[in-house]
């Protein structure tokens, strides 16, 4: 039996609410507050952040994947994560389960991939993101220009002139930013047209928070090497964060290889949703993978062509896919294979006087608990 110091019960004496959540037995639908009206998903957690002096309690022997971004305390109340009931401690898992057969292909001898993501319900996106103006933002020495103008449909043609990058060549020293965008589930299709003086392709697309902590919400995928012809090509956001208070806008990130006379020029013509309809969630980085819970692991390699033994992968990025060295289908050989996502776990960025108590995290390929302009985040018995 659990008894809880009389310190922590003056504390939660002036809680709000408290919050089950049961990842077998619960129900999204319900209102969370008693074992027998349980939430279900972490998604319900991050999309209703629980108020100073609330508790969130897990049930034990539970899992679920994912990551978990907490509500606040604040000066006067904690809030408190923690667990309830009996068995195994609550279980939150950053990894991406990859043992169907059908989720690889061999693609060369050898070498074998997870399936390519695939989209289908396409919906056309609400509000009207190709008739707002961009913005840029420059820091560190690093010097360029904006202009707008509009098209015979009131459609904006973006244009940035790079007059002269940093010294240091940082990604965030030239910034672009992009519309607000509305939430969406899975993924944004940008259809857009674009050209650029010098050929190249867009890198470190997101849409992100337009405010600090800059929080990433999705992750943009491009191909296409731009020329100094317009050519039509689409942008795919990936969501890859929760909800959060506050706007989410574009954002590109061009400081690491915009050159001098660099001149970029984009023109979005719509925007639709899609829902996934095949492939992995893979719009952010593995960063390991584990096999058999641990019996091994792989090895990250930076290109297809480094995979020479057996459990070298590569993750691509612009693919949203994994490359790894086999000499069968691996989830033929294997029982679990687990692909770790490069995200925190627990993400308490500027949140402050919160206890995390008895969770189990694992398979993750980032941290536990992260997050910056955080204040007394105390971590007990996980």
């Amino acid at each position: 039996m659990k008894v809880m110091s009389p310190f922590l019960a003056l504390s939660l004496a002036a809680s709000a609410a408290t919050y089950y959540v049961d990842s077998l037995g619960g129900d999204d639908a319900a209102d969370g507050l008693s074992p027998q009206t349980a939430w279900q998903s972490l998604e319900k957690v991050n999309k209703n952040p629980a108020q100073p002096g609330d508790q969130v309690l897990f049930k034990r022997g539970s899992l679920w994947r994912g990551s978990l971004q907490p509500g606040t305390g604040d000066d006067d109340r904690t809030l408190r994560y923690a667990d309830y009931g009996e068995g195994p401690l609550p279980i939150i898992q950053g990894s991406i389960a990859a043992d169907d057969p059908a989720l690889w292909s061999e693609v060369q001898p050898g070498i074998w991939r997870t399936a390519l993501p695939s989209w289908s319900d396409e919906k056309p996106f609400p509000g009207e993101i190709e008739n707002v103006e961009w913005s840029r933002h420059h820091e560190a020495g690093a010097v360029s220009s904006i202009s707008n103008r509009r098209d015979e449909m009131g459609r904006v043609i973006t244009r940035l002139l790079v007059t002269e990058p940093s010294k240091d060549r940082q990604s965030h020293h030239i910034q672009w930013w992009g519309p607000i965008c509305a939430p969406f589930d899975s993924a944004l299709i940008l259809e857009l047209r674009a050209r650029s003086k010098r050929p190249l392709r867009l890198q470190d697309i997101q849409i992100i928070k337009a405010s600090s902590p800059w929080t990433s919400y999705a992750k943009g995928l491009c191909n296409t090497e731009l020329k100094d012809e317009w050519q039509n090509l689409n942008i795919l956001f990936i969501r890859t964060g929760a909800d959060f208070a506050g706007d989410r806008k574009i954002h590109l990130k061009l400081g690491h290889y915009a050159q001098a006379g660099d001149e970029i020029e984009l023109h979005i013509l719509s925007a639709k949703t899609a829902r996934r309809a095949g492939g992995l969630d893979l719009g952010v980085d593995v960063g390991n993978i584990i096999f058999n819970h641990g019996e091994a692991c792989g090895w990250k390699k930076w290109a297809v062509d480094k995979l020479d033994k057996v459990g070298d992968y590569y993750y691509s990025g612009n693919e949203a896919c994994v490359y790894l060295r086999y000499d069968s289908n691996p989830a033929t050989t294997n029982r679990s294979i687990e692909l770790a996502m490069a995200k925190h776990l627990i993400s308490h960025g500027n949140r402050k006087n919160v206890l995390f108590e008895n969770l189990a995290l694992r398979y993750g390929a980032c941290h536990g608990f992260g997050g910056g302009s955080s204040e007394r985040i105390t971590i007990r018995g996980c």
